[in-house]
């Protein structure tokens, strides 16, 4: 009974100790990928990575996916209008340049880039302003990647967040404005 204790002890040691060793030698091959530094486009608040400028410089057809509701946002009525409201901010700041021209969704085929995201925060909540007076606040947060269409390699991500300026603001004018700071700052990477 004891003996096999003791084999069964060993046993289980040499298997832990083979996998450490196989984790630690495994861990010396492994090559790390260099961080991409963050840049933020000025004066849009939008902050990506720009992985492959010198395509994005060469220009090409865009097509713009609606976003999707993120892991944490429900997807209703409400979040598809905000996907809308922010497919035509993007569409609003890539008009009228020849680098980078929209293609609607039947002409997909033809497209060389692929904007896709997801809304990741959509909260209302009321805050107080002064003693009495309650201001509704709308945060809306989205991040997303920018594509090439033929073999998915990425060209930029982004992420940006922004609230209602007044009280009045719902969540479809900030998502136009969030889709204008997103379409300038992949412009900006044209430039």
């Amino acid at each position: 009974m004891f003996r096999r204790r003791v084999i069964a002890q060993q046993v289980v040691l040499f298997f832990v100790a083979m996998s450490l060793l196989g984790c630690w030698t495994t861990a010396k091959h492994v090559r790390k990928p260099k961080p991409v530094p963050s840049t933020t486009a000025l004066g849009t608040g939008t902050q990506g990575n720009i992985l492959n400028k010198a395509r994005l410089k060469a220009g090409g057809k865009v097509l713009i996916v609606p976003f999707s509701a993120g892991e944490r946002v429900a997807e209703t009525d409400e979040t598809e209008k905000i996907a809308f409201r922010l497919l035509r901010g993007m569409s609003e700041a890539l008009k009228d340049q020849k680098v980078l021209v929209l293609v609607p969704g039947d002409e997909a085929a033809s497209a060389d880039f692929v904007i896709r995201g997801r809304i990741v925060r959509l909260k209302e909540k009321d805050e107080f302003v002064k003693f009495f007076s309650r201001k509704k606040v709308r945060y809306l947060a989205v991040e997303g990647e920018m594509t090439s269409r033929d073999n998915d390699e990425p060209m930029a991500y982004f992420s940006h967040s922004a609230k209602n300026q007044s009280a009045n603001e719902n969540f479809g004018e900030v998502a136009e404005k969030l889709g204008r700071d997103i379409g300038r700052f992949i412009l900006d990477a044209t430039k």
